[in-house]
């Protein structure tokens, strides 16, 4: 017998002992239910759970890290009715939202002016969210320089 066909055994006969007249009644406890049980707390723990507080904490990362990518790409008083549209349409948006927003921004042109091209690619913001800055892999090669503009962000 393995460790969660005993646990799934003392949980069934625990709910036996306690109630004992609906004990046929209650759902048994099985292995796999046990298994799956702690697989989803494992997924939520890691944030690899879509609403997970990993997943969540790590979009507010991303967003700020694109928001600062953002403010050494675009004019200042772009920036500025950026943020305020993004702030006062959408201030609470659930986890996900934020970072999808700046990519939207950087490379789709939303919420740019007529005449402001997007500062980047899909391609190039995909690859500058794997890019460790320069002293964390001296070996890394970034061709657009996007390490060092993060690097030179850093408070």
């Amino acid at each position: 017998m393995c460790r969660l066909e005993h646990k799934a055994a003392a949980a069934n006969a625990k709910v036996r002992g306690e109630l004992p007249l609906f004990a046929d009644q209650v759902p048994l406890v099985t292995r796999e239910a046990l298994y799956w049980r702690w697989r989803r707390q494992k997924a939520m723990i890691e944030g690899s759970e879509p609403g997970g507080f990993g997943a969540e904490l790590l979009d507010k990362f991303k967003e700020a890290f694109l928001r600062r990518l953002a403010l050494t790409a675009l004019p200042a008083e772009v920036m500025r009715d950026i943020q305020e549209y993004r702030e006062g349409t959408y201030p609470r948006a659930g986890s996900g939202y934020g970072s999808r927003f700046w990519v939207e921004v950087l490379t789709a042109g939303k919420c740019l002016p007529a005449g402001l091209a997007p500062p980047f690619t899909r391609d190039q913001i995909d690859a500058v969210l794997l890019i460790l800055p320069p002293q964390v892999h001296p070996g890394a090669v970034d061709p657009l320089g996007l390490g060092t503009r993060l690097t030179d962000m850093a408070p």
